[in-house]
């Protein structure tokens, strides 16, 4: 090609808008990257256009003069792209996250993300947006628990002391006894005491062993040496745990030496509640919650009730477990007492006797005349127990403030029937419990008894609102776990999405699909390990028969020539 036609070419319009492309892929891109904001409006268009000048010198030295040409816009629309992915990656996360602080089912929760589009059809995340029921599941268990995991062990690491709480409870779907264990510290970043859960072990048998393993395999992240007190329930089996972990620790770490502070003060109240009734012998626990059977699923029992006594007001539910949380079963009962009475009276005069241990048990209790009286005391006692624990069952650390309280607790009660000189002489905790309420001297006179009028153990864990059919024990610890820090966070919305959270996201199906395979071939394993050994119990039962029902020689015959065993008959018989 000659310097002529060289020259012509630098000139072309299509020489030109090369160049111009070129040029702008280095400059001009690179100032609409930086220039791009974070925040993107749903609808994103990428054309953009672009001026740019370029020259091309000639033969002669001369400048060309620079044309506007429009600049390729793949620069911005492959930057759009990328940020679009990012939004719809955390749309996902937002999602997920309001799933678990809804206790919404998983299915649920990808049937309404498919109504997104729908509603935002100009939306270009909404159209990305892709949440099935699998996914919405591996997310949370594979992606955002495991971030959210290895946040609060990081905290732990710069701790120097914490607090293990753990409380065991019937999980009734997957039928095992669930521990659940907590951590408290105090977070120096937000100058104050915090309570976060861990995880939950799932426990077949109970014992000090059992669960001694179990929570040495929860705090396996937890340095021995951190560990100040555990907290706990007041069962035998947990105090003879206490004991073992504190020989343990002793031998590894002579300084160590875990706070023991007794029994949960709870536990002790409650258990207070229940002797004193038992005490009493006045069996109304039995009328409690033969009331509420009574009538419970029966719909024609509730209809007669309800044309009996004009009333629609039915007895509640009386758990005899947690017995400072019946106040309000106790204050029903007396409500509805007298329409009691009226049904009774009615199904006796029409000879509808309901056939049932439950109306036996409450014709019986409806004879006491004192029955309204009993229900009134228990309801009085327990209204002034009911603050106590609604007080001290919270994430507060109010340990301090727990002997005064019991204090002040024990001389109310007793301020009831025993003189105010005796409760003032009474300095200390030790003397009021020393009281001797067998001596005349020390009580009030009948007359004078305050008989009170007539008349929250908050729960460990949201167990009840997370657990579903069919649900796995990994599900349900992530739930936890999600549901523990979005609760920290203070909802949904304060919840910040960072980088580290979309990437564990994003890698959560591979994780989420090598636990199926590794699943899987243990599955594979374990039925390969029955078959050979059915396959063995097989073998030598049919050589035990074929010994007792030949001669020696035979016998004989058959142990030398092994491949005996292997004919069509017997393997249709092994194989069977």
């Amino acid at each position: 090609m000659g310097i002529a036609a060289v020259s012509s070419h630098a000139v072309s319009k299509k020489h030109l808008t090369a160049v111009s492309i070129v040029q702008s892929a280095s400059q001009t891109n690179i100032r609409a990257f930086f220039g791009a904001g974070p925040n993107l409006p749903c609808s994103m268009t990428a054309t953009t256009t672009s001026e740019c000048v370029s020259t091309v010198p000639s033969t002669s030295a001369e400048s060309v003069p620079a044309k506007p040409v429009a600049v390729a816009p793949d620069g911005k629309a492959s930057l759009n792209g990328f940020l679009v992915k990012k939004c719809v990656t955390k749309a996902e996360v937002v999602w997920c996250l309001n799933t678990i602080a809804t206790h919404g089912l998983f299915r649920s929760a990808a049937a309404s993300a498919a109504l997104f589009l729908i509603m935002f059809p100009t939306c270009d995340v909404a159209k990305k947006l892709q949440l099935g029921k699998d996914k919405v599941g591996y997310t949370i268990c594979y992606g955002i628990a495991p971030y959210f995991r290895n946040r609060l062990l990081s905290k732990l690491h710069s701790v120097p002391h914490v607090v293990v709480a753990f409380d065991e409870s019937l999980n009734k779907i997957a039928q095992k006894e669930q521990m659940d264990v907590l951590i408290r510290f105090w977070d120096p970043a937000d100058d104050v005491v915090k309570t976060r859960y861990l995880t939950s072990c799932f426990l077949g048998h109970t014992r000090a062993e059992d669960l001694a393993a179990a929570f040495k395999k929860a705090t396996e992240n937890i340095e021995p040496a951190k560990i100040l007190q555990l907290s706990m329930d007041g069962p035998n089996v947990n105090l003879k745990l206490l004991k073992s972990l504190k020989q343990e620790f002793s031998a590894s770490d002579g300084n160590q030496n875990i706070v023991d502070i007794g029994s949960c003060g709870l536990h002790v109240v409650s258990g207070a509640f229940k002797t004193g009734h038992n005490v009493t012998k006045w069996n109304t626990v039995v009328f409690l919650r033969s009331l509420y059977n009574l009538f419970k699923n029966v719909p024609a029992r509730r209809a007669d009730y309800v044309n009996f006594t004009g009333s629609i007001l039915f007895s509640l539910k009386f758990c005899s477990v947690r017995w400072l949380e019946n106040g309000k079963a106790l204050a029903r009962a007396l409500q509805v007492l007298p329409n009691v009475v009226k049904y009774v009276e009615h199904v006796k005069k029409e000879k509808k006797l309901p056939a049932c241990g439950s109306y036996a048990h409450v014709e019986t209790a409806v004879k006491d005349e004192m029955l309204p009286v009993k229900l009134a005391f228990m309801l009085s006692v327990s209204k002034e127990l009911e603050p106590f624990l609604a007080e001290f069952q919270t994430e507060k650390p109010m340990l301090p403030f727990l002997a005064t309280a019991l204090d002040g607790l024990l001389r109310s009660l007793l301020g009831r029937i025993v003189l105010k000189e005796k409760l003032d002489a009474a300095g200390t905790f030790s003397k009021l419990i020393k009281i001797d309420l067998e001596n005349p001297n020390n009580i009030i006179g009948i007359a004078a008894f305050d008989i009170g009028l007539a008349a929250k153990k908050r729960g460990f864990s949201v167990n009840k609102e997370c657990l579903v059919e069919n649900m796995k024990e990994e599900s349900l610890v992530a739930q936890r776990l999600v549901y523990d820090e979005v609760s920290a966070a203070g909802g949904v919305a304060e919840v910040d999405v960072t980088d580290k959270m979309i990437d564990m996201v994003r890698s959560s199906n591979i994780k989420w699909k090598e636990d199926l395979e590794r699943k899987k071939k243990e599955r594979l394993d374990v039925l390969d390990a029955e078959r050979k050994k059915k396959r063995t119990a097989a073998l030598v039962d049919l050589e035990q028969k074929t010994r007792s029902g030949s001669s020696p020689q035979k016998r004989a015959s058959t142990l030398q020539a092994p491949e005996a065993l292997f004919d069509r008959n017997i393997m249709v018989t092994v194989w069977h």
